[in-house]
């Protein structure tokens, strides 16, 4: 790679790598945070990322509320009220 990669690359092509792997990747505030940490350090080691700052939490804003997926059918969202199919969370355990 002969760039570096801005901020706000960095973070879509986090989320797109999320999104291609086939071991499924679950974060809410429920949920235990080591393995998506783990995921952070491997994506930034990869990309050559820098080592967060001491006052990385001071330089945060974010987003209040729920966010709108618009579009979600295209991209396969599904509702939460909608069971994930082979997802040992669900009540069916598919």
């Amino acid at each position: 790679m002969n760039k570096e990669l801005n901020a706000a690359e960095a973070v879509y092509g986090f989320v797109g790598w999320l999104t291609t792997r086939e071991e499924r990747t679950v974060m809410s505030a429920k949920d235990d945070c080591a393995p998506i940490a783990e995921l952070i350090k491997r994506f930034c080691t990869e990309n050559n990322l820098p080592e967060v700052s001491d006052q990385w939490p001071l330089n945060l804003i974010h987003p209040s509320g729920e966010v709108a997926v618009p579009n979600a059918e295209l991209c396969g969202a599904r509702r939460a009220s909608e069971p994930t199919p082979g997802y040992a969370g669900d009540n069916n355990g598919e």
